[in-house]
C-alpha cells in the first residue's frame, strides 16, 4: 500500500525515479509479495532532482541528519504504523554502481503488478547491483539474499554479453564472477557463461558454508579479510594497492 503511495506521489510530480531490492523482487521475481521479507522501499533518484524530492515528501518525517545525508548521500524517512515502523530510502548516488549515468534510467524495465506500474534497473544491471550489495553490504551472511539471486536469473532473461559488458563499466567482474560462481556452487543456478573456478575458490576463502547457511557468524580476523578483498578489485593496480595496504594494517596494527 505504502509502495504504491509512493509511486503515486512521484509520478504525479514527473519525478524520475526506480525501485530497487526487496519491493522489486516481490513484485518482479517472486509474484507474491508474501513470499519476500522486507522493512524498507528503496528508491534511486536523480541527484538533480534531490531538492524538490525533499519538498514533496514534507509530509513525511525526515529521520536522518545532514551529517548523516552527507555521509550515506541519501535521505531516510520513517513512516509510523501501529505495530511497525517503515523506512524509505531515497538515494541518489550509490556505491555499487553510478547512479549519475544516465543510462540507468533510459535502460530501466517497467514493472506491472496488479496497479502498481514502476521501474527498476535493467536485468543486467541490476544482477550486478544485487550480486555487489549482498557482498559489500551484508558480507553474503545470509543464504536468503542468494536466493534472491537465483530467483532473479531463473525468473529472467539474462543477456550474458551485455552483463560483462556492463560489469566491465563499473569495474565489477571479479564481484560478478564470484556471485555467479555461488549460486553455481549452492543452487546450481543455470549460468550461460564460463566461471574461473580456481580464482573464485581463493576469494571463497574469505566466507564458510556457515556463515552463508546464516547458522554462526565467520569468525576470522577483519584484517586478513581485508587482504583477501583487495582480489575483488578488477584493476591489477588497483588490487595491489589495496593489498599492499591491507597487509600493512594487519602487520602493523
Amino acid at each position: 500500500k505504502e509502495l504504491k503511495n509512493i509511486v503515486k506521489i512521484f509520478s504525479k510530480n514527473r519525478i524520475d525515479f526506480l525501485i530497487v531490492k526487496g519491493c522489486d523482487l516481490a513484485v518482479d521475481i517472486y509474484k507474491n509479495i508474501s513470499l519476500r521479507q522486507m522493512s524498507d522501499i528503496d528508491i534511486l533518484i536523480k541527484e538533480k532532482n534531490k531538492e524538490r524530492v525533499k519538498k514533496i515528501l514534507k509530509n513525511y518525517k525526515l529521520a536522518s541528519d545532514n551529517n548523516y545525508e552527507i555521509a550515506a548521500q541519501e535521505f531516510q524517512y520513517i513512516k509510523n504504523f501501529k505495530d511497525f515502523n517503515l523506512l524509505i530510502e531515497i538515494s541518489w548516488n550509490i556505491k555499487h554502481i553510478s547512479i549519475k549515468d544516465p543510462s540507468l534510467f533510459k535502460t530501466a524495465k517497467l514493472i506491472k503488478y496488479k496497479n502498481i506500474t514502476f521501474k527498476t534497473l535493467s536485468n543486467e544491471v541490476n544482477l550486478i547491483y544485487l550480486i555487489s550489495h549482498l557482498r559489500e553490504h551484508h558480507d553474503y551472511n545470509g543464504l536468503n539474499w542468494l536466493a534472491d539471486l537465483d530467483w532473479f536469473i531463473n525468473q529472467n532473461k539474462i543477456d550474458y554479453t551485455k552483463l560483462i559488458k556492463e560489469a566491465k563499466k563499473y569495474h565489477k567482474l571479479n564481484e560478478i564472477g564470484f556471485g555467479l560462481f555461488l549460486l553455481k556452487k549452492y543452487f546450481n543456478t543455470s549460468i550461460n557463461l564460463r566461471i574461473n573456478k580456481s580464482y573464485y575458490r581463493i576469494l571463497g576463502l574469505r566466507y564458510n558454508s556457515k556463515h552463508i547457511f546464516n547458522l554462526k557468524r565467520f569468525k576470522f580476523n577483519w584484517d586478513k579479510k581485508k587482504i583477501i578483498d583487495s582480489f575483488f578489485k578488477d584493476n591489477l593496480s588497483d588490487q595491489f594497492k589495496q593489498l599492499y595496504h591491507s597487509i600493512m594494517q594487519y602487520f602493523l596494527g
